[in-house]
């Protein structure tokens, strides 16, 4: 709730923005929040834990599917009329981030993990 995925992902179509090629960096709430609490004597680089690190257009296909409704093109300057040019360079912020585990964070387990997660989010709005 209050999320992005409520105001983006919702709608009659899934956008793909700008043909998806924005990285996004998923954690759970609950994953991030369990370790948060292992931080608080860290120091130098930490890396969060990720779900899954995936291509925006691929993240509009599985929440697409999850839904059972089509993606659709939508270029950023729609985004920019429609949200505001603030909320546009934040919804296109690319991030790839590191969680020192290399590529496993995009690997067929991960999105395996992302879809199943998609689901529950997408079950939990119905």
């Amino acid at each position: 709730p209050g999320s992005w995925f409520d105001l983006l992902y919702t709608g009659p179509t899934v956008p793909v923005f700008d043909e998806g090629h924005a990285w996004m960096s998923i954690v759970t709430r609950e994953g991030l929040a369990r370790w948060l609490w292992t931080q608080h004597e860290a120091q130098g680089v930490i890396h969060p834990p990720l779900l899954a690190r995936v291509r925006q257009r691929d993240f509009a296909s599985l929440v697409a599917k999850a839904r059972g409704v089509p993606t659709a093109a939508m270029p950023s300057t729609a985004l920019a009329a429609q949200h505001g040019r603030q909320a546009r360079a934040a919804i296109m912020a690319s991030l790839r981030l590191d969680d020192g585990r290399g590529e496993t964070s995009e690997s067929e387990q991960a999105m395996a993990a992302l879809e199943i997660a998609l689901h529950d989010v997408v079950a939990g709005r119905s």
